[in-house]
C-alpha cells in the first residue's frame, strides 16, 4: 500500500469515496487533488503523543479544501477535533453559514465500528 497518495475505493449514493494512508501526519500531503467539491474526512489517529502544530498543518490542509465534515477516532481524538474547529474559525468560516458550516465529531469511547 503506497502512502501518502489519494486513492480512489468506489462511490457510495454519488459520492466519490477515496482514502489515504500516512504512519506519521507529517507526510501528509500539503494539497489534495480531490474530484469533489467538498472534503468529508474520518481521522482515524492516535495523538496521544503528537503536538498539535502538526495536527494543526493537516486540519489547514483539510479545511482549505472545502472540509464540510470531519470525525476523529482514536486517543485523544477530542483534542484533535477541537484543533480543526480551530483552524476552521481562524480560516474564517462562519459557523451561522450554511455554505462554509463544518460538522465536527469524536469517537473516543467508541470501537471503529461504531464509529463508522
Amino acid at each position: 500500500m503506497t502512502t501518502g497518495q489519494l486513492t480512489s475505493f468506489g462511490t457510495h449514493d454519488g459520492k466519490s469515496l477515496h482514502f489515504l494512508v500516512t504512519y506519521r501526519l507529517e507526510d501528509f500531503p500539503s494539497y489534495l487533488d480531490l474530484p469533489s467539491e467538498h472534503l468529508a474526512l474520518l481521522l482515524v489517529y492516535d495523538a496521544q503523543n503528537n503536538i498539535d502544530l502538526t495536527i494543526g498543518s493537516v486540519a489547514k490542509t483539510v479545511v482549505e479544501e472545502e472540509l464540510r465534515c470531519v470525525c476523529t477516532w482514536g486517543p485523544a481524538c477530542k483534542r484533535v477535533r477541537n484543533l480543526f474547529e480551530n483552524e476552521g474559525w481562524s480560516s474564517g468560516l462562519d459557523c451561522a453559514d450554511n455554505e462554509t458550516t463544518v460538522m465536527t465529531t469524536w469517537h473516543e469511547h467508541e470501537t471503529l465500528d461504531e464509529a463508522l
